[in-house]
């Protein structure tokens, strides 16, 4: 191919080629490297803590290849009864000083956008923008779902027309925002779902038909509630240090009925620096529970109950568990040191292989590492709170080895296709080269299949094997010899 044709139209006839041989490859090596590494390592279900209705902590087992059936324990090892699976109270979880440390960082992009709902019909769509800055402020913007025009903003100032000024914007620090601090329920960025429908109608949640179209927040030194509907802002309380909240249900007796939940469901727990606060935001009354020093700093699950009592549960997660139950003056009435077991190992990591190794294309397995600034999507080392670089560091210090076979492999197909170039003397080496390189095996494949294979002769003039595709040597330049006459050519 000479340098003068022109290199658009086959570039894009190997991506086309490429797209679906790695469509068709990808398909059949994933569904193989499933089915193998389900042979090879049998789904494991590991035991779990869960906290009854009444303040019981028990074990839970998943029963099973597929884990439909629990089992449920007592801490002494004690079956209990009522068959497989048993209600169970869910905590709130509330952060703390120590994840304020670990997200004192600027927040990213995707990071500073909370989509909300008012949960009429048709529903108006609600978005909280934050600045990124540590100590950041944000507004919020309402856009109509059936016009999709813009239709104010909402500020300390009031709603508006118009984008209000900076200062009127209301506080709310960026850590808050990163760890799910901030807005009612652990809502974080742009992963509260607005519940709409395609017809534009949306579903309150239940037990909280009462409190729809309103939402807490943290700002500054307030707890407020935004209420959609009325496009208004109302203070709950104030104090001098609140770190974060969450929706709390309030344990019950197991005894009595389901007819407290809806009551339940109005609690409010709010994080303060010494204990606390579960505000009831029907009748605008709070409890307050005061911490003990070792509860203080770490992250927890808070759980209230019907006796006057609430449980706190450190960490959230993990294999291990340090829980207590205390009073609204911070005594520890009683404490568990609960140990589920050391996690089981992971097995040989197959699917990974079997990737890299059928299927090495740099483009899909390294680039969006850089390009999407996280980790793939089957990362376990991603920390949401590190800076871009750690993360990266930590991404490859855990996938170096399949990053690397995918890179050797995707090497040695760009070495081919630039032997073949060399061979054939073919025009943009420098552009084939790396664009085999990023696609890999596909790549190549698609490079092969729309090549000329022309018949490769030994020069009358050099001696050397060269393609015989065109009117002179590729190699010494000298034209090559015309056919012997047949008799039989017609000459104009």
């Amino acid at each position: 191919m000479s340098k003068r044709t022109p290199i658009l139209r086959p570039v894009l006839l190997v991506l086309l080629l490429a797209l679906g041989g790695g469509i068709v490859i990808g398909n059949i090596v994933i569904w193989c490297a499933t089915t193998i590494d389900r042979l090879v390592n049998p789904p494991t279900q590991n035991p779990s803590l869960s906290i009854e209705p009444d303040g019981t902590p028990v074990i839970v087992r998943y029963l099973g290849r597929l884990g439909g059936k629990r089992e449920y324990r007592t801490l002494d090892g004690e079956v209990l009864s009522g068959g497989h699976y048993r209600e169970s109270l869910q905590g709130a979880t509330l952060r703390g000083p120590d994840t304020q440390a670990r997200y004192e960082r600027r927040s990213d992009w995707h990071e500073r956008i909370i989509p909300f709902t008012d949960y009429a019909s048709p529903p108006t769509y609600w978005y909280f923008v934050h600045d990124g800055k540590r100590e950041g402020r944000g507004y919020f913007v309402a856009f109509d779902s059936v016009s999709k025009l813009r239709l104010g903003y909402l500020a300390r100032g009031g709603f508006s027309a118009g984008l209000p000024p900076r200062e009127d914007w209301f506080p709310v620090a960026g850590w808050q925002m990163r760890s799910l601090a901030a807005f009612e329920g652990g809502v974080g960025y742009l992963q509260y779902a607005t519940s709409a429908s395609i017809f534009g109608q949306v579903t309150v949640p239940i037990g909280l038909e009462a409190l729809a179209g309103r939402i807490a927040f943290i700002s500054g030194n307030q707890l407020l509630e935004v209420d959609f509907r009325a496009r208004t802002t109302r203070v709950l309380f104030e104090s001098s240090e609140i770190f974060s909240e969450a929706r709390s249900v309030r344990g019950r007796p197991l005894a009595q009925t389901k007819a407290r939940e809806e009551e339940a469901s109005y609690h409010l727990a709010v994080r303060l620096a010494d204990r606390v606060r579960v505000l009831d935001r029907k009748s605008g009354e709070h409890r307050d529970y005061l911490l003990p020093p070792e509860a203080r700093n770490p992250d927890f699950d808070f759980y209230e109950l019907y006796s006057g009592t609430a449980l706190v549960k450190m960490p959230p997660w993990g294999p291990s568990y340090r829980l207590f139950r205390i009073n609204a003056e911070g005594k520890v009435l009683k404490r568990w040191d609960i140990s589920l077991g050391e996690p089981p190992r992971p097995g040989p990591r197959v699917r990974e292989w079997a990737i890299a190794v059928f299927l090495p294309c740099p483009a899909i397995e390294i680039l969006p590492v850089f390009i999407v600034r996280v980790g793939m999507p089957w990362d376990q080392a991603f920390a949401a709170h590190l800076p871009y670089w750690q993360r990266l560091a930590a991404i490859f210090t855990q996938y170096w080895p399949w990053f690397a076979l995918v890179a050797l492999l995707a090497a040695v197909f760009a070495w081919l296709t630039y032997r073949r170039q060399r061979r054939f003397a073919l025009g943009w080496t420098w552009v084939w080269v790396p664009l085999v390189f990023l696609l890999g095996l596909p790549g190549f494949l698609g490079y092969l299949c729309h090549r000329r294979w022309p018949v490769r002769e030994a020069c009358p003039a050099c001696g050397r094997v060269v393609p015989r595709d065109r009117a002179a040597c590729c190699r010494c330049g000298i034209d090559f010899p015309a056919p012997a006459p047949k008799g039989i050519e017609v000459f104009a």
